[in-house]
C-alpha cells in the first residue's frame, strides 16, 4: 500500500497550470472534476487516491467538488485569460481556478 506521502508526491507531480483549450476535451469526456476554493487541491487529489469516500461524498453534497455540465463548459470555453491549476488523479483532471496565493 502507498504512504500518504508517496500518493502526495505522485499528485504534486502532476501539479501544472493550465487553460481551458487543454481541459475542454477532457471535461466533455466527463473527466474533468472541479474543486472550489477553500478546498486545496492536492488534498482532493489525495482523499480520491485513499477512497475516502466519506469525506468525498460530503464535498459532493455540499458542491464543492463537481463535474462541469455542457453549458458551464461552453462558457468556460468562451473566457480567454482564464487560468487553472490542475492536477491528474488517473482517469480525472482535479481543476481549480488559478489562485496567486496557492
Amino acid at each position: 500500500m502507498n504512504s500518504e506521502f508517496d500518493v502526495r508526491i505522485r499528485i504534486e507531480s502532476t501539479l501544472d497550470e493550465a487553460t481551458w483549450d487543454i481541459l475542454a476535451l477532457p471535461a466533455v469526456d466527463g473527466r474533468v472534476v472541479m474543486v472550489l476554493q477553500p478546498l486545496v487541491l492536492i488534498e482532493v487529489g489525495i482523499a480520491l487516491v485513499n477512497d475516502s469516500t466519506q469525506q468525498v461524498s460530503h464535498w459532493l453534497s455540499e458542491g464543492l467538488i463537481y463535474k462541469p455540465e455542457n453549458d458551464e463548459i461552453s462558457r468556460r470555453s468562451k473566457l480567454e485569460g482564464q487560468r487553472y491549476m490542475a492536477v491528474i488523479v488517473d482517469p480525472f483532471v482535479l481543476v481549480q481556478e488559478y489562485s496567486p496565493e496557492l
